[in-house]
């Protein structure tokens, strides 16, 4: 068995050398590029795709919150009676 790996290991060194192949620089590491693609193709494509809900949402919140404050505060919003009060 060693002499099979170190065959292939002479004949893939030779290959790249026939094809400039360059060596992996130091500190690669083949997980750490696997995160950083599946961030970049999976991860942040899906959270752009849910901003707009998101954002509607936040909408929603913000408007019934202040609504209910309004209603707190002076027990009137704008002309109408507060419906809550």
């Amino acid at each position: 068995m060693p002499v099979l790996v170190s065959s292939i290991q002479a004949d893939h060194n030779a290959r790249a050398s026939a094809n400039l192949v360059l060596p992996t620089p130091d500190g690669y590491g083949l997980q750490a590029a696997a995160r950083r693609l599946a961030l970049r193709l999976c991860l942040i494509p899906k959270r752009q795709a849910a901003l707009p809900a998101l954002a509607a949402g936040l909408f929603t919140v913000r408007a019934a919150v202040w609504r209910c404050s309004a209603c707190r505060v002076g027990g009137r919003v704008g002309d109408r009676a507060c419906s809550r009060g």
